[in-house]
């Protein structure tokens, strides 16, 4: 069975930066709960000097996952979406480093207004696939705009989160500003 496994750190009202944020996080987690095969890992927030938060583990959860996976022989291949080129020492180890029966073919994609280019050289060095995610990627994989929750409860897209349709939808993506 695939295995979906989203990383992410709960945004409370400790340290929500804009009003009602904590609660339109919960909703987007209710959706993607609903997606069958998916796990959400989560790390913690904490004060920062110069931003209203720093999230802190998710780096570290999503590297220690790929490597117990692969140790355990619960995946031969992933797909990490990232534009953090620090998980690259643990995409090298599952590459390369662990035993031939348990190593792991990661293939990495890079989300849209991330810069490309040094996944891409690691990934030459590496011998792997990386790909740059487009907008009309984004705009075939969007969740519907009304979802029924596992428990029943009705999540419905913000209007803020709508994505135009057609081209017009391939435009407004490929403008979006990196955040």
């Amino acid at each position: 069975m695939d295995v979906i496994k989203y990383f992410t750190a709960p945004v409370t009202r400790q340290f929500a930066s804009r009003p009602g944020e904590e609660r339109r996080q919960n909703s987007w987690l209710d959706a993607v709960k609903t997606i069958p095969g998916v796990e959400v890992i989560q790390g913690f927030h904490q004060k920062h000097d110069t931003k209203a938060r720093e999230e802190k583990q998710t780096d570290i959860n999503i590297a220690v996952e790929l490597l117990v996976d692969a140790v355990n022989g619960e995946c031969t291949r992933a797909i990490l979406i990232t534009g953090d080129i620090d998980q690259a020492p643990a995409v090298r180890a599952a590459r390369e480093r662990l035993p031939l029966g348990r190593r792991v073919e990661v293939d990495v994609w890079v989300p849209p207004g991330v810069s490309f280019n040094r996944w891409r050289e690691a990934a030459d060095e590496l011998g792997m696939s990386c790909r740059e995610i487009t907008p009309e990627m984004l705009a075939a994989s969007r969740l519907p705009d009304r979802i029924v929750t596992t428990a029943g409860a009705v999540v419905t897209c913000l209007d803020e989160w709508k994505m135009p349709t057609g081209l017009a939808g391939l435009r407004w993506a490929a403008s979006r500003p990196a955040e």
